[in-house]
C-alpha cells in the first residue's frame, strides 16, 4: 500500500478510515518541530531575575525625573513644618451698645490637623489667637485648609465663621483679622 495512507484503527474508528484518510511520514517529525519551536522560544524568553533586574534599573533611573518634576511644581517632597492656620486677632463687641463684651469665648478649630484652639477677650474686647504650624512628612502640596472660629458671650448670640488658612505656599504673614465682631444680646 504504498503511496495510499490509512488509519489503522479498528472497531468504532472505522468510518474513519475513508473519510479521512492521512499520511504521516514520519511519526514524531510534528513533535521535534514543536520542541525545537519550544526550546527557541525559551531561550529567547527573559527570566523573571532578569525581568526583575531590568525593572529595578528602570526604577532607579526615573528617581531624577520624578523629583524634578516635584521640585518643579513646588511640591517639597521632604520633612517640612507647614503652615495649618494663621495668626487670628479681632474684637467683640456688644451690637446695641458698641461696648467692648470682655471675658468673650473665641474657639478656633482647624480641620486639616483637627485641632481646637482656645481663649477669651481682655477687657477692651480684644483677642488674638497664635498661628499653628505642623509638621509633614513627604508631604505633598498642601492647599488651604477650612478654619472655623466661633465667638460666645453670655447673654449674647454665639458668632460663627469659616475661613480658609494655611497650606505649603502660605507663610503666615498676614493673620485672619476678624474686625469688630458685634454680638446681638438673646432674646429670652
Amino acid at each position: 500500500m504504498k503511496g495510499k495512507a490509512y488509519n489503522k484503527r479498528s472497531g468504532v474508528d472505522a468510518g474513519w478510515r475513508v473519510s479521512f484518510t492521512f499520511q504521516r511520514p514520519w511519526p514524531r517529525a510534528a513533535q521535534a518541530h514543536r520542541w525545537a519551536a519550544l526550546r527557541l522560544l525559551q531561550q529567547n524568553t527573559p527570566q523573571p531575575s532578569q525581568i526583575m533586574k531590568k525593572r529595578t534599573i528602570i526604577a532607579i533611573a526615573c528617581i531624577p525625573y520624578v523629583a524634578l518634576a516635584l521640585s518643579i511644581t513646588g511640591c517639597v517632597p521632604i520633612a517640612h513644618r507647614s503652615l495649618v492656620a494663621p495668626p487670628a486677632l479681632g474684637q467683640v463687641v456688644d451690637l446695641e451698645t458698641l461696648k467692648p463684651i470682655a471675658h468673650a469665648s473665641v474657639t478656633r478649630h482647624i480641620d486639616a490637623v483637627d485641632k481646637t484652639s482656645n481663649t477669651t477677650t481682655d477687657d477692651t474686647g480684644s483677642f488674638s489667637l497664635p498661628k499653628h504650624s505642623k509638621w509633614f512628612w513627604l508631604a505633598g502640596c498642601r492647599a488651604a485648609s477650612p478654619v472655623e472660629y466661633r465667638v460666645s458671650a453670655n447673654g449674647h448670640t454665639p458668632f460663627q465663621t469659616n475661613l480658609y488658612g494655611g497650606g505649603d505656599f502660605y507663610r503666615g504673614t498676614v493673620p485672619h483679622d476678624l474686625g469688630r465682631i458685634l454680638l446681638l444680646r438673646a432674646t429670652q
